[in-house]
């Protein structure tokens, strides 16, 4: 599901912004036609309530930081005052798109929030 950038940004932590990260950032699918279940890379079939909590348990959220990596991204994560994440692709800061920043209440919803960013914005 494609959201453009004010959806995200106005997008809670919940099992929503789960179902969106594991479907645009992990690659995992619908299978429609079945309520609640899900094609993974690594499984054949799981139910929605398998579905990390991307966008509220940081050891589940780092696993986005690890995808991105593998799929050519560099991550900053700062936890200081304000949860901030900084996401850009390897090779493009002298000549691509600006890094994307984003700040939020929470470090795994920054996380989330900067990872659909991101991935929307190289589309």
């Amino acid at each position: 599901m494609k959201l453009i950038l004010e959806q995200i940004e106005r997008m809670n932590a919940g099992r929503e912004m789960d179902a969106l990260i594991a479907e645009d950032i992990m690659g995992w699918t619908r299978v429609y036609g079945r309520s609640g279940l899900w094609n993974t890379q690594s499984e054949s079939v799981r139910f929605t309530n398998d579905i990390p909590y991307y966008s509220i348990k940081i050891a589940d959220a780092w696993k986005i930081i690890e995808t991105m990596r593998e799929a050519g991204y560099h991550s900053r994560v700062e936890t200081q005052i304000c949860p901030t994440v900084i996401f850009w692709k390897k090779g493009l800061i002298e000549r691509g798109p600006s890094p994307v920043t984003y700040r939020a209440t929470s470090t795994p919803l920054a996380i989330c929030r900067a990872a659909l960013i991101a991935v929307m914005e190289a589309e």
